[in-house]
């Protein structure tokens, strides 16, 4: 044990001693009244109320003085001015005291106490006696410091007036002032913290065997205050970080600045929004890049201008809004293994159709291999028919062999219907399939699915190149058009219902909400999602977006960030078909692999 400790602590209450002689609160009676000058006598009697306390210690000290009466016997602090023990009677006498004010305090050997406030003595030469007194159990203060702006409440120092006591405070701020004789005190609360002011509680009443509850404590804060309570989130959906924290007093605070660093470096210099202060207690940072860790802590600024202190730091991971769930196909040599994934397709039954270059392919919810069929050439697009009929679209280098291949649900092929177009997307509404024209622009064919007597009608769509379709829940159709990389939404009769996205031409990363600049095809797939959203897959810019039906950015994928487990290859970050399964999960493919992923858009 190191014993320097309590000489220190003492020699730290002898200073503080100093501050009780400047501002202090009015004098108040304790166990007894306010008495004359005199030499003192009196008789000391046990908690009984009759009984002598033969043996008991009387301590004489100037009047709000560090007081450390003997407890059980022990020896007193060295700052009494007089001492006195009660003989077989209880009686005691202080034969001679100076001029000024005194407290007395007694006690036996079972933590029994005594105490008479502002006993006044203007002529020690003359005998007084006090009133009896009795010794009672001591009681106690308890609370809780609460630092509005933060800081260690263990540095605030606790201690009553009267009968002087001192309190201990942990880390919590809860604090416990104890062995007090029965009275009314004044609790004087001292930080030693910048910024915080001095706190006197007076009149609190202290009862015998009892502890005086405070209740909870807050010295007033003199400074600019630092935020409080911060809180962060992140919407996935949105891809927007929205910092929160509790106002701060507005006399001391007109505003505040935001900090943000990304964790392998530094906070910036300038604050995130920028020349102008924020007023409210809610900031939200829309400029933020997946796959980073992101941490933000708020100043408050004054009238003034000045800078207060740092809160505590929060931080947010920026993830992507898909979570790697498992591949669809063995995804190494062998039967389920891709060569060239041209089209993709989630079953209404929970099975995969994949279009492998010439081979149309089936896959359980699970992702395991089930069928294969043979068709040869080059195929596309997929759609699905009511009855749960495949309807597949095979290219050509012209029109001539373009065709519509229908195909039931155990993959046997049943028909086929010869096609003037050339595509890379066929959808159905209400038993019509709808066929973009990217060989002839500014076109799409409706076809019956009756192909035994098919009737077939050409829609123009002025100024466009479509080579992708889609259609929604509401029977929209959304073209990709190749000539400027929007996407044009039409009703069934050819109807422009408006057009979204656009080049970026900018030199930097690709803008949300743009498709990649350059020539040829860019935006390469787009498919329906959950709560109606489009999904489109970007290989060029190697990302996925969502919109709504509107065109309106939702999410993205972050170029390059699709998440995938490090144990299964992916040989290239590019991806050019989306879809989704029955359950709602998004699966994303490559020419060679296919992977599931569950979507979070909260």
């Amino acid at each position: 044990m190191n014993r320097q400790i309590p000489a220190l602590a003492f020699l730290a209450l002898c200073g503080l001693s100093l501050l009780l002689h400047c501002g202090n609160p009015a004098r108040i009676s304790g166990n007894g009244s306010d008495v004359g000058n005199c030499a003192l006598a009196g008789e000391v009697y046990s908690p009984d109320g009759t009984t002598p306390a033969a043996g008991a210690i009387v301590h004489i000290q100037q009047w709000q003085n560090i007081s450390n009466p003997s407890i059980g016997g022990l020896p007193g602090s060295g700052v009494d001015v007089a001492t006195a023990i009660a003989d077989g009677s209880g009686a005691f006498a202080i034969k001679s005291l100076d001029s000024g004010m005194y407290i007395l305090e007694a006690n036996d050997d079972k933590n029994n106490l005594a105490f008479v406030d502002s006993i006044a003595v203007t002529n020690p030469q003359k005998r007084k006696d006090l009133p009896p007194c009795t010794l009672r159990p001591s009681g106690a203060i308890k609370g809780r410091i609460a630092l509005s702006s933060g800081g260690d409440p263990r540095k605030v120092f606790v201690f009553t007036y009267q009968a002087i006591r001192f309190g201990v405070v942990d880390l919590t701020g809860s604090f416990l002032v104890s062995d007090l004789p029965e009275g009314s005190y004044t609790v004087r609360f001292l930080p030693a913290l910048d910024n915080y002011d001095v706190l006197d509680t007076a009149n609190i009443r202290v009862w015998a065997s009892d502890t005086t509850d405070l209740g909870t404590i807050a010295p007033a804060f003199t400074g600019i205050p630092v935020p409080q309570n911060p809180a962060i989130s992140y919407d996935t959906l949105k891809q927007i970080v929205t910092l929160s924290w509790t106002r701060s007093d507005t006399s001391l605070a007109k505003g505040y600045d935001i900090y943000r660093r990304d964790t392998d470096s530094g906070f910036g210099l300038l604050p995130l929004n920028g020349v102008m202060l924020v007023r409210d207690t809610v900031f939200r940072d829309t400029f933020v890049n997946q796959e980073h860790t992101y941490e933000y802590k708020i100043v408050a600024v004054d009238k003034g201008d000045n800078l207060g202190k740092m809160s505590a730091g929060v931080s947010a991971r920026i993830s992507s809004f898909l979570a790697f769930i498992a591949p669809v196909g063995a995804g190494d040599a062998g039967v389920g293994c891709f060569s060239n994934v041209t089209g993709l397709l989630g079953l209404r039954n929970g099975t995969v159709a994949v279009a492998d270059q010439g081979m149309l392919r089936l896959y359980s919810a699970g992702g395991n291999h089930l069928k294969d069929l043979l068709i040869g050439g080059w195929l596309s697009g997929i759609t699905e028919g009511d009855s749960g009929n495949i309807y597949v679209m095979r290219n050509s280098s012209g029109d001539s062999s373009s065709k519509i291949f229908l195909v039931d649900s155990s993959l046997q092929l049943q028909d086929s219907l010869l096609v003037g177009v050339f595509c890379s997307g066929v959808t159905m509404i209400k038993g019509s399939l709808y066929v973009p024209d990217a060989g002839t622009p500014g076109s799409f064919e409706k076809v019956s699915k009756d192909f035994s007597l098919p009737t077939v009608s050409r829609i123009l769509l002025p100024g466009m190149q479509p080579y992708e379709v889609v259609s929604d829940s509401q029977e929209r159709l959304y073209f990709m058009n190749a000539t400027n990389q929007t996407i044009t939404i039409v009703d069934t009769a050819g109807n422009n219902l408006g057009s979204w996205g656009k080049i970026n031409t900018s030199s930097g990363p690709a803008t949300p909400g743009y498709f990649q600049d350059g020539a040829g095809f860019h935006a390469m797939s787009i498919c329906e999602g959950p709560r109606g959203l489009i999904f489109v897959a970007d290989p060029f810019a190697m990302r996925i977006q969502a919109f709504t039906g509107s065109g309106e950015f939702v999410a993205r994928v972050e170029p390059g960030k699709v998440p995938r487990p490090s144990t299964v290859a992916f040989t290239s970050p590019y991806f050019n078909f989306l879809t989704f399964d029955n359950l709602g999960n998004i699966l994303v493919s490559n020419n060679l692999y296919i992977y599931k992923y569950s979507v979070n858009l909260h």
